[in-house]
């Protein structure tokens, strides 16, 4: 365990630098401090699987990785002193120290320690005990079935080769190529002791719990140099309007901070926590929990699991309507890692319609950015090269064994039999078909035998998700209906509003020359057609006012994100509905559905016209 926290520290200094240094290129300050080493991860894979296309993933990578992220820190300080000239006023005593101690400050205000008191300490001691709990797990447990199989020789081979040409055809397992078993071998440290070191998918779980159990923003940190929202957070209070200070986490619903101890006080935080990230936050702890026992084993599944949920839930709070992200940046970001996901499992493929929000509004919005579409273009090519290299290299296929195309013709190439079999032999395992004449059945042939075979919890998990699907399909319909009615009330408004004014005038001229009976008759006239355009104007704001309040309804983030989750559940359900490949959406699509259905009706129930999920 302890090596497990030394080398947890390790990856932190690394991936975290890593991904500062990364998201400074691409003008971005994000708002959670799980971000960075996230985001450094991201590149340090493809560091490791380029590595790997020349050689064993070893000692020399990681000291050439503390090279590069020692200059690239160093890099800043140098080109000041070079714009400077050397002069002597150029330089400011004590500045560095400065600089660290304002970043050690703001480091502690992201993470919520300071104060230090009260209900920040016992958050902090939560967060403390589930890491080390997490931390525990990752140190002993039970090795998944496929680790001894495949995976602990799979990362071994990288360990000490790198990639080596035709290995598919040693073991067909090795031409799976996940990206994650790169990141395994850079960080076990295996030519340290001889023995390999698997604790990257713990320190995973342990993000995720730290996102889980911090609070969503923190007062003070400016939330992206391209929103221009300041260094104000925000939140919603009990009355509905927004106010300073901290937004509601998951402990602050249950332990209110001051003198406000009573139940009542308890209830109303709440209720008012009660939010579509709330339940995305339960879900994730949840998924740690049935990951626990195998977070040892360094896996694909569980890796790819967690790393679903740290998008969908960063995703969701960049989307929250108490403190929206407006720029496409952070979600084009979140995008790399929906591409990132897809090289560690296909199975996330899915996850790549996050994309669609911002090539939308990089490509079509109000302010166009192709240059910025492009960046990220390039950035996702850049992630996955070197995956499609080590894929013709390992097994002569573009990818192994989903898609049996080849470019040109490869010595080391796994015949395309054997790879149309073993896609055969996912699809029918992850259907729960033990026999083979069973296989290839109809729909109705093969669900009843998978669901009587998979666990119990895994089919109170599907029965939710297939209701949730319903609802997320008539949620989208009623969303799009609710918010077309309300634009043509909106134009029938603006029509009766010129109509009363146009009247209006027209009976003041009428009056002006009421010298005639046949005048002052055009003159009634006019009265009675402003009281009917009148009416009609009460009747159309009544009507307005009533669907407004339903604003849970009509939230076209809520409703993307939970087509999104659908569209993930579907693509599971129909290709490979292996429980350990799906778990994750099942859990997130449940989440956000029922999420959304609570959060709004209590949000209606208590008079707000504002909603408390993610709001359009």
């Amino acid at each position: 365990m302890v090596s497990v926290l030394l080398i947890w520290i390790y990856i932190s200094l690394t991936a975290g630098v890593t991904g500062a240094l990364v998201l400074r290129f691409f003008r971005y300050r994000p708002r959670f401090v799980v971000s960075y080493p996230l985001a450094g991860l991201a590149v340090l894979m493809v560091y490791a699987g380029v590595w790997s296309l020349f050689g064993g993933v070893g000692a020399a990578a990681n000291i050439v990785l503390i090279a590069i992220l020692m200059a690239g820190l160093a890099a800043p300080a140098l080109l000041r002193v070079v714009h400077a000239g050397g002069r002597k006023s150029g330089h400011q005593p004590g500045g560095s120290d400065r600089r660290i101690k304002r970043a050690g400050r703001e480091l502690a205000g992201r993470l919520g320690l300071v104060p230090f008191h009260g209900a920040q300490f016992l958050r902090a001691l939560i967060v403390a005990a589930a890491v080390l709990f997490i931390a525990y797990g990752t140190s002993c447990g039970i090795w998944h079935k496929d680790t001894p199989l495949y995976h602990a020789q799979a990362i071994h081979w990288i360990e000490s080769y790198g990639v080596v040409r035709g290995l598919g055809n040693l073991q067909s397992h090795f031409a799976y190529n996940n990206s994650c078993f790169w990141l395994y071998a850079l960080y076990s440290l295996s030519w340290l002791t001889g023995q390999s070191f698997h604790a990257v998918q713990g320190y995973l779980a342990a993000l995720l719990a730290v996102l889980c159990l911090m609070p969503e923003e923190v007062s003070g940190g400016r939330v992206s140099s391209q929103s221009g929202r300041g260094n104000e957070a925000f939140r919603h209070t009990s009355s509905g309007r927004r106010g300073r200070g901290k937004s509601i986490g998951f402990f602050e619903a249950f332990f209110p901070a001051g003198e406000a101890t009573l139940t009542g006080e308890v209830i109303s935080r709440f209720t008012d926590s009660l939010s579509i990230i709330f339940f995305l936050r339960a879900a994730g702890l949840v998924q740690i929990l049935l990951l626990f026992d195998e977070l040892v084993s360094p896996s694909s599944d569980a890796f790819v699991l967690l790393l679903t949920h740290l998008i969908v839930q960063l995703w969701a709070r960049l989307a929250d309507r108490r403190h929206r992200e407006a720029s496409p940046v952070p979600y084009a970001l979140l995008s790399m890692l929906a591409v990132w996901a897809v090289t560690v499992k296909l199975a996330a493929a899915p996850l790549l319609l996050l994309a669609v929000k911002p090539v939308t509004k990089l490509l079509f919005g109000k302010k166009r950015d192709v240059r910025t579409f492009f960046l990220f273009l390039g950035t996702a090519c850049v992630i996955t090269l070197p995956y499609f290299a080590r894929n013709i290299l390992l097994s002569g296929w573009i990818l192994y064994p989903a898609l049996p195309q080849h470019l040109v013709s490869l010595p080391w190439q796994i015949p395309d039999g054997v790879g149309v079999f073993e896609s055969f032999e996912i699809r029918e395992n992850g259907r729960m078909i033990l026999d083979i004449a069973e296989a290839d059945t109809s729909l109705f042939g093969w669900v009843p035998g998978w669901y009587i075979r998979i666990p119990r919890v895994a089919r109170l998990l599907a029965l939710g998700a297939a209701a949730a699907v319903g609802w997320s399909v008539l949620h989208a319909i009623l969303c799009a209906g609710i918010r077309l009615i309300l634009r043509g009330v909106a134009g029938r408004d603006e029509a009766a509003k010129h109509a009363r004014n146009s009247t209006r005038s027209q009976t003041n001229a009428g009056k002006k020359a009421a010298e005639t009976a046949g005048t002052k008759r055009s003159s009634g006239a006019g009265s009675a057609g402003a009281d009917l355009s009148g009416g009609a104007q009460v009747n159309l704001s009544a009507l307005r006012r009533s669907l407004e309040k339903w604003t849970y309804l009509r939230n076209a983030e809520s409703v993307f994100l939970e087509l999104v989750l659908t569209g993930c559940v579907v693509f599971w359900f129909f290709t490979t509905p292996q429980v350990r490949f799906g778990e994750a959406y099942l859990l997130l699509l449940c989440a956000a559905v029922y999420g959304s259905i609570v959060s709004g009706l209590i949000g209606h129930l208590r008079g707000f016209s504002a909603g408390r999920g993610i709001a359009g």
